[in-house]
């Protein structure tokens, strides 16, 4: 465990900002300017390199809607992912003050559209996505973050994830990323976009199950209250819109976060104008619980790896043995 004024790879700890349950976040510094570490704790040396294979690759992405990874480094404790200190939260703690004005709400969600555009032009596929990965900025603009279960290649190394490979956070899944996150495209972010956006106009969940097998019920037979029920006066087109991307078959959604732009810049006119900007909210001081929140993206997550899952047959859900199920815990 290191400790404040440590040293790593040129870099001084300042303090631990949280204690995920994968390993710990520091904010540290150098030349005057602050950062996080991150660093994977997880014995499993599959894991550990994962971790230094998604830093190496988002190392390669500079967008304004992508935190970006300043440098991978090796510590006593295990690989660690130098990146950007987001001061303004995570969009989890921007939905609990909701809901938002639609206006400030399209505005942020197109944020958060905009960085899986730009991973998704890299070739990487995030399947983690939930309202904690996504940080604000104070002014706050939308920033999508950490894609260590993410799909990506570099160079000319073996992917990662299994055939039979599931991972994700089951209330954010797509219904074919329980069969295989090794098979799934960028229509599987997008439904897990879509189900950001409603519980953004809602501040509801859209499957707030806790069992497995109660959720994937839900999620493959659309099973969630119509949106337009939780709030009234949204905007046809809108309403329309989280419909497509929570389209249980794939080919319903839109085929791409560009055609998702394109659907909410041509809704965007139609809206009142933002009453505020989302930072607007935001304490003037973040605690360093917050802090740790917004700066670390595994903070509260589990991992459970098993060598066999069976989906009941009751469900039609086809027998998966000799896979890896890998779910992490909200938020």
């Amino acid at each position: 465990m290191l400790s404040e004024g440590d040293h790593v790879e040129g870099y001084r700890i300042e303090r631990l900002l949280d204690r995920g349950n994968l390993g710990p976040s520091y904010l540290i510094s150098r030349d005057g300017a602050s950062f996080v570490l991150r660093i994977l704790e997880h014995p499993d040396p599959t894991f550990q390199e994962r971790l230094r294979r998604a830093g190496r690759a988002q190392q390669g992405v500079d967008h304004p809607h992508i935190v970006p990874v300043r440098e991978v480094i090796e510590t006593s404790d295990g690989p660690g992912l130098v990146t950007e200190f987001v001061r303004g939260g995570d969009l989890a703690a921007w939905i609990s003050r909701g809901p938002h004005p639609l206006a400030e709400t399209v505005e942020v969600f197109s944020g958060l559209v905009r960085g899986l555009e730009g991973f998704h032009a890299a070739g990487i596929l995030h399947r983690n996505l939930k309202p904690s990965k996504v940080l604000l900025t104070q002014e706050g603009v939308a920033k999508v973050n950490d894609f260590v279960f993410g799909r990506f290649d570099v160079g000319d190394e073996p992917r990662l994830t299994g055939a039979l490979t599931t991972f994700g956070t089951p209330q954010f899944m797509a219904p074919e990323q329980f069969h295989s996150a090794a098979a799934v495209d960028e229509r599987a972010d997008l439904f897990s976009a879509g189900c950001i956006l409603y519980e953004m106009l809602t501040a509801t969940r859209a499957f707030p199950g806790t069992q497995l097998m109660d959720i994937y019920t839900a999620i493959s037979s659309a099973d969630f209250v119509p949106i337009e029920q939780l709030r009234e006066g949204l905007p046809p087109p809108l309403i329309e819109l989280v419909r497509a991307l929570m389209a249980t078959d794939p080919g319903d959604r839109p085929g791409s976060a560009r055609e998702v732009l394109a659907r909410l810049e041509a809704i965007a006119p139609r809206l009142a104008p933002t009453e505020g900007r989302a930072s607007a909210r935001a304490e003037e001081e973040t605690s360093d619980a917050q802090l740790g929140a917004c700066a670390q993206p595994w903070t509260r997550e589990r991992l459970a790896v098993t060598s066999c899952v069976l989906f009941a047959a009751s469900m039609a859900v086809a027998a998966v043995c000799g896979g890896v199920l890998t779910y992490s815990s909200l938020p």
